[in-house]
């Protein structure tokens, strides 16, 4: 099984208990929405993500490493809280564009994975939709968005 990276909002509380117990079960019971970017991703391909996206949101580039606050940490595993501020920065990307901001996204990582033939399909638009989407119900409600990883 590869590296699962995905945004999440839920009882923050209860999916940090839960992952660290290892009952997975219980986190996804606790899991409102997701935005699965499990694509043979690696972390550094969503901070690429965050640096185009402020050509689609009117807004200064951010990186979303530095915006992480981290919860925990295990050589497996690891569950990040995400500063409102990027919520805040991706949730002004429209929805429609989407699509756009995956073809940059890939044009940008193709760039530094120059051995591999990297193309948009339909599961990554998805997932980016899911994120907007995920940080636009954040911004209107009282959910914290989560990252988590899992080997």
């Amino acid at each position: 099984m590869g590296l699962t990276l995905s945004f999440i909002i839920g009882s923050s509380t209860t999916i940090l208990e839960a992952l660290a117990a290892d009952d997975y079960d219980l986190m996804y019971d606790n899991i409102t929405k997701e935005a699965d970017f499990s694509f043979h991703l690696q972390p550094k391909d969503l901070q690429t993500l965050s640096i185009c996206a402020s050509n689609f949101n009117a807004k200064n580039q951010m990186g979303l490493r530095e915006q992480m606050k981290l919860l925990l940490n295990d050589k497996e595993k690891g569950l990040f809280s995400v500063e409102r501020v990027w919520v805040e920065y991706i949730s002004a990307i429209p929805l429609e564009q989407a699509k756009d901001l995956c073809n940059m996204w890939f044009d940008e990582m193709q760039k530094m994975y120059t051995n591999k033939n990297l193309f948009v399909t339909e599961d990554i638009i998805q997932a980016v939709e899911n994120l907007i989407s995920l940080c636009q119900v954040c911004i209107n409600s009282d959910y914290e968005l989560l990252h988590y990883w899992t080997l």
